[in-house]
């Protein structure tokens, strides 16, 4: 699992502006007033990183044990790959990183045979998606 330290050398705030950038899969609301102070903003992002710690902890586990089409594409805000699957077929996945519990985004890439063949496999077991990821 990745560390709050690591990720919070993602941020970087330009106070001139009040504007915080960060590296992750989603922007999260920054409450700011007149009297809050930097450390208001570093403390909201460090909740929105410990959030987020399941998301990459699934992420660590997806880029571990698939065969990603391309490996140097990926940073911590990366919410979909591209995967090889074997028989000229991938599949492009997306996964909500505010929506973990909902099933992942799939869409099937190769010949029609294999797509459909593929398609009708994911019909029938995509509602194991619950029970299969105990992660979740």
């Amino acid at each position: 699992m990745m560390s709050n330290e690591m990720w919070a050398n993602q941020l970087m705030v330009v106070l001139k502006t009040s504007t915080v950038k960060h590296d992750v899969p989603y922007l999260f609301v920054m409450e700011w007033s007149r009297n809050s102070r930097l450390n208001d903003v570093v403390k909201q992002f460090r909740q929105h990183l410990e959030k987020l710690q399941q998301f990459w902890s699934a992420v660590e586990h997806i880029e571990q044990s698939l065969w990603i089409s391309d490996p140097a594409q990926l940073h911590c805000a990366t919410s979909f790959w591209h995967i090889n699957i074997g028989s000229d077929c991938s599949i492009m996945l997306h996964i909500r990183a505010n929506e973990l519990r909902s099933l992942p985004e799939c869409r099937l890439l190769g010949s029609d045979k294999n797509v459909n063949l593929l398609r009708d496999k994911w019909r029938t077991n995509c509602n194991k998606w619950y029970a299969f990821n105990p992660r979740l």
